[in-house]
């Protein structure tokens, strides 16, 4: 074996290391950005099942007395959501969850009182 044969050796095994090595680190990033978008879904799916329990909360005391307004906190399973006042003409119920910063807002249309029919249920960015 030849002297240079074993330089092209070495560079070609390193070469080979340094592309192992960068997609060894391409890879760690991607597992890692994924974990972050699953935190935030995770999140997300919290506050909207703490802001759709506060808003049949609402529904039932709605049904229950037509002259319900709102405008409470409610606290279920320890977290506290908010029931925004009931808004006329349509009627809207509006409530909001934040869970760890992650904010979610619903507003549910109602298009009678008696009996209670809902023809929106959608989730809203502002109120």
């Amino acid at each position: 074996m030849r002297k240079q044969d074993g330089y092209v050796l070495l560079v070609s095994a390193m070469i080979i290391g340094l592309m192992l090595i960068g997609l060894a680190v391409a890879a760690t990033r991607t597992l890692i950005s994924e974990r972050a978008s699953t935190t935030v879904i995770e999140r997300e799916d919290d506050a909207r099942s703490l802001a759709e329990g506060c808003a049949e909360h609402a529904l039932l005391k709605l049904r229950n007395n037509v002259n319900y307004t709102g405008n409470e906190t409610v606290t279920i399973n320890g977290q506290t959501c908010t029931v925004k006042p009931l808004l006329t003409t349509p009627y809207r119920l509006q409530t909001e969850a934040t869970v760890n910063g992650q904010p979610y807002r619903l507003q549910v249309t109602l298009s009678s009182l008696s009996p209670l029919t809902i023809s929106a249920w959608q989730r809203v960015t502002a109120f």
